[in-house]
């Protein structure tokens, strides 16, 4: 979304009852929305809810409120991130307990190399869900949203330089956690891609 005071102009009209500019904001933010909600969660309905009750929860601000938002993508994005990541939670620790119990050390299956594409992703997103939520969210929004620092600044209401260290901290436990985790190469690659 690039043009962010004509994207306040659709808000204020969507709050009017315009649908043409609810179709237009959509246009604008609906796919990537969908790509925060689905980053953070693996259910398909839950990030389609979660993109709905944020736009929603969008028209139900305030004239005041409205006027305060700098980037309306950002904007959303954010709440979209958050929303979603609470429906996680609670599916995202019951998988990880389920895992942790079946892993057994020095174990491993004929079907683990075929899928270890799908393997790594899958520990990257759990590892993205173990940070704590402000490193998670910057880590979410920029690689999967793909706000700028300054978007990510201006929407989370820090300065950029705050912005960046908190980055450099999320990629550092990233690294952290895959390493732990799991100390091959193939987890280190993982990490030095999201550099």
């Amino acid at each position: 979304m690039t043009n962010a005071g004509s994207d306040i102009e659709l808000v204020r009209l969507i709050r009017r009852g315009d649908e043409r500019a609810a179709r237009e904001l959509w246009a604008r933010a609906g796919p990537s929305l969908l790509a925060v909600a689905r980053a953070a969660t693996r259910n398909e309905q839950r990030a389609e809810d979660a993109v709905q009750q944020a736009m929603g929860r969008l028209l139900e601000l305030k004239e005041r409120q409205v006027r305060e938002i700098r980037d309306v993508g950002a904007f959303l994005a954010c709440m979209v991130r958050r929303l979603a990541l609470n429906q996680e939670r609670g599916e995202s620790r019951r998988r990880l307990r389920e895992r942790d119990a079946a892993i057994t050390p020095g174990r491993a299956s004929a079907g683990e190399a075929h899928a270890s594409s799908d393997h790594r992703e899958e520990r990257l997103r759990d590892a993205v869900a173990s940070l704590p939520d402000e490193l998670g969210e910057v880590i979410l929004l920029k690689h999967v949203g793909g706000l700028t620092f300054d978007q990510l600044a201006q929407a989370l209401n820090e300065n950029r330089s705050t912005i960046a260290g908190r980055y450099r901290r999320a990629i550092d436990e990233l690294s952290r956690v895959l390493s732990a985790a799991n100390g091959n190469s193939a987890d280190r690659a993982v990490t030095g891609a999201t550099r």
